[in-house]
């Protein structure tokens, strides 16, 4: 029987990633994906897109986009024509070297990654982020992201943490009085969600979704969510070291 295997934001831990791609094992019928931020914050990028983008050709491996995956496709659009579009940007400092460490096939590997995808044999929902009531979700399709709606709000499932008592998204320094975190007040209407993005520091079970990033760029661990024979478990990596700060 195939397995499906679910791995938490690496953020560029690819010494962790390469002992949990050890362990997995995974075989030519297995399914892989990754649930978004694959870059930034740890010690080298680059070789996590590498190695995630090598393994699509040999696997069937799907990208989840996260937040970080979003800001770089969107700085390599603009690099080289559009240098005051990339001087409005926050965080990309690193972002040129990082696209010249990557082939065109890496950054397509980037670019055929989903925003969201239905799971139908395994009755799962995958984002980044999470999902809010300003998200215009067209029933049980998945959506890409080269075929993303800025009318809809999809970039907010990269991105989703905390919303009102009615569900709508609220940015990460506002707050109301009835906030709270988007997974507790998700009723499952798009089925199970499993997510990332949100660190904590062992896999979180909601009732409606499980959240999978246990922050292994923070020096805590890199998880993977192993679905198989309709059951699932766990498969988790120290991680070597704190690469950065502020949980």
């Amino acid at each position: 029987m195939s397995r499906t295997a679910i791995i938490g934001d690496v953020h560029g831990c690819i010494d962790e990633l390469i002992v949990l791609m050890d362990r997995l094992n995974l075989r030519e019928n297995d399914r892989l994906v990754f649930i978004g931020d694959l870059i930034d914050k740890g010690p080298d990028s680059a070789a996590v897109v590498r190695l995630a983008s090598t393994l699509s050709q040999q696997l069937d491996v799907t990208l989840i986009v996260g937040n970080h995956e979003d800001k770089f496709l969107r700085f390599y659009e603009h690099l080289g024509n559009d240098d005051a579009a990339i001087s409005t940007m926050k965080g990309v400092e690193n972002y040129e070297s990082l696209a010249s460490d990557l082939s065109e096939l890496d950054v397509e590997f980037l670019r055929s990654g989903f925003l969201l995808r239905f799971v139908n044999d395994s009755e799962l929902t995958l984002v980044h982020g999470g999902i809010c009531a300003n998200i215009g979700l067209a029933g049980s399709e998945s959506i890409s992201y080269e075929r993303r709606s800025k009318k809809d709000n999809h970039h907010l499932l990269t991105m989703t943490r905390n919303v009102t008592g009615k569900g709508m998204f609220l940015g990460l320094d506002v707050e109301t009085p009835d906030m709270r975190y988007w997974a507790d007040a998700y009723l499952g209407e798009h089925g199970k969600v499993v997510f990332g993005h949100q660190p904590f520091n062992e896999v979180k079970i909601f009732p409606h979704a499980v959240g999978i990033d246990t922050g292994c760029v923070f020096g805590n661990k890199l998880t993977a969510m192993v679905l198989e024979d309709g059951e699932s478990h766990f498969e988790q990596v120290k991680a070597k070291r704190a690469y950065a700060e502020n949980w």
